[in-house]
């Protein structure tokens, strides 16, 4: 059995009436963000799906896929 699962739960911070927290803002991953502004400049038609693994992209390119 989960040994988790045995365990009584509280009451989480997303509770009602519970107190919130300030965050502050943070800039994630700019190595990351400045390549893909530079995709961005490179080709601005092409659509790029990013993922939350490291490079885990798909760009897209405008158009309808080549014939085999």
């Amino acid at each position: 059995m989960n040994e988790r699962a045995s365990r009584p739960r509280r009451g989480g911070r997303h509770r009602r009436g519970a107190a919130t927290a300030q965050v502050g803002s943070r800039l994630w991953d700019l190595a990351e963000r400045a390549a893909a502004e530079g995709l961005d400049r490179i080709e601005p038609a092409w659509t790029v799906w990013y993922g939350t693994a490291p490079g885990a992209s798909m760009p897209l390119p405008p158009g309808p896929p080549p014939s085999p």
